[in-house]
């Protein structure tokens, strides 16, 4: 497999995330070596709660909205996440199904390719 080459942009700015900012340069690099960048269209689901989890997502641009569902009541909004913030880590270190879900209001997004981070770094 062919190795990407390093974007020092996006590993500063990856650096400056608070998830990520005390992480040792090399497990920044292997983090960032699987990452992969996808699009979504506007209201469509990135995640859903409920469901089980093993990614965890970076927005590079864009914003989303986060919905939770209580009981038997309609999901409603509880946060709305731009740039830079990530979400989806709860799932990787509980092993518990998705509590919320996120839709794409538009923009990039970064994930951890389907990759449990904390078993790469």
């Amino acid at each position: 497999m062919e190795k990407k080459p390093l974007n020092y942009n996006e590993f500063n700015k990856l650096k400056t995330l608070q998830t990520f900012a005390l992480l040792e340069p090399e497990k920044m690099l292997a983090l960032m070596e699987k990452l992969v960048e996808k699009k979504y269209a506007a209201g469509e689901n990135i995640i859903n709660q409920g469901e089980k989890g093993d990614t965890y997502y970076i927005i590079k641009s864009g914003r989303a909205i986060v919905l939770k569902k209580m009981g038997d009541y309609a999901p409603e909004q509880i946060a709305v996440i731009g740039d830079g913030e990530g979400f989806g880590e709860e799932t990787l270190i509980s092993e518990m199904p998705r509590n919320a879900t996120v839709r794409a209001l538009l923009g990039r997004w970064m994930r951890g390719n389907g990759i449990s981070l904390r078993t790469t770094l």
